[in-house]
């Protein structure tokens, strides 16, 4: 059995023979203090160790105070700030390691841990009262925030923050219509933008002084615009405005026929270009004093192909040989006109065989290269062209 005199552990037992008890206890007791003091180095040698991975942090949460231990790398003044980073947008990061990260010296490390959707909803709720509004921008993208952070992030003094609440696809109905009465017009931009804005939104933002925000309840909300808000809508100031207007799909003739007399020939363009758009506005259309407004009738009017083809513009010509339902008669006339008419003919799908074989020698290379590529070209004719073109080449 081991003895202990001051710290010193002798044994009878052990004593060699010859040898004194008090020399031999003298010399074991030297032996022991070295080793004692050898590990006393090794602790303290861990010990440093430690204390440069790891830190003590004590954290104030409402009447308690918490000792976190996070690594020696969550530290703000760690020099190693990208690791900071890294460990923010981890999923896996330990929340002792992100409550330490929350209080980041670094915005974007703060930012980083706001859009991580493993963050604690405590610390979120932190994020929330951040002093830069960039902390709290990032935080309106986490789908992980509590339900009510994001009626408290509408009511965020800084303007980017409620413009991102606006522009937040899940947002909730009621915050949109708060929104929609936001003093700057870049909030109410996102929520005219917002396919979840309910109908009372819109029905306030159409009347916004702000015309981009107009032209976005007509143009983006077609399944609830009344047909009301469209008559309205048809007799804005706003050129932009009435072109979405007569862009609406479910615009009604009445305001088609208003509008085919517009004195801004974008907006007729545009009617000529409606399905719905009556015939007798068609046939005004045809005259029209704009050349956009003219091709635009050439697009989508048979009956007035062959009147268009020797129109004095270009754009008009090249609108009637793009038409699949140009007679071969003018798509024939047209394949000796100018090569930006021609190339149009070229690329007609209903341009006849023989045509197309002959505009495959076109001198235009773009006119031979739109020949090539249509689809009623002949197999054989496209495969002798392709020896051809290789063989000059």
């Amino acid at each position: 059995m081991m003895r202990h005199t001051n710290g010193v552990g002798t044994s009878a037992a052990a004593v060699p023979n010859g040898v004194g008890t008090n020399q031999y206890a003298r010399r074991m007791s030297r032996r022991q203090q070295l080793a004692a003091a050898s590990f006393h180095d090794l602790l303290a040698q861990v010990k440093q160790e430690t204390e440069r991975q790891y830190h003590c942090y004590e954290i104030w949460a409402g009447d308690c105070t918490t000792i976190v231990v996070a690594p020696r790398w969550a530290h703000d003044d760690h020099p190693d700030s990208g690791q900071r980073l890294i460990a923010a947008s981890d999923p896996d990061t330990p929340p002792p390691v992100m409550s330490v990260l929350v209080r980041d010296r670094a915005i974007l490390v703060r930012s980083t841990l706001a859009r991580n959707l493993s963050c604690p909803s405590h610390l979120l709720v932190e994020l929330s009262q951040d002093r830069s509004p960039l902390v709290r921008t990032a935080l309106v993208s986490n789908p992980a925030a509590p339900p009510g952070l994001l009626a408290e992030l509408a009511a965020d003094p800084e303007q980017n923050v409620r413009q991102e609440v606006a522009k937040l696809a899940q947002c909730q109905p009621d915050i949109l219509d708060r929104l929609s009465q936001d003093q700057r017009p870049e909030v109410r931009h996102a929520v005219s933008e917002n396919p979840n804005t309910p109908v009372t939104a819109l029905d306030r933002l159409r009347h916004d002084c702000d015309p981009n925000i107009r032209v976005n309840v007509v143009g983006l909300h077609t399944d609830s615009m009344p047909r009301e808000w469209l008559v309205q809508a048809g007799a804005d100031p706003v050129q932009g405005v009435r072109e979405a207007v007569a862009r609406h799909a479910l615009c009604p003739p009445a305001v088609l026929i208003a509008l085919s007399q517009d004195q801004d020939a974008k907006v007729r363009e545009v009617v000529a270009y409606h399905r719905a758009c009556p015939h007798e506005v068609v046939r005004t259309l045809v005259d029209d004093e704009s050349q956009h407004v003219r091709a635009a009738v050439a697009a989508r009017c048979p009956e007035y192909l062959e009147r268009l083809s020797r129109d004095g513009y270009q754009e008009v010509r090249r609108a009637v040989a793009f038409n699949p339902s140009c007679p071969p008669a003018v798509l024939d006339r047209l394949s000796r006109d100018h090569a930006f008419v021609r190339q149009a003919v070229a690329a007609n799908s209903s341009c006849p065989r023989p045509l197309l074989v002959q505009m495959l020698h076109d001198e235009n290379p773009a006119t031979r290269r739109a020949a090539s590529a249509n689809p009623s070209l002949p197999r054989a004719a496209l495969a002798m062209w392709q020896l051809a073109h290789t063989g000059t080449r």
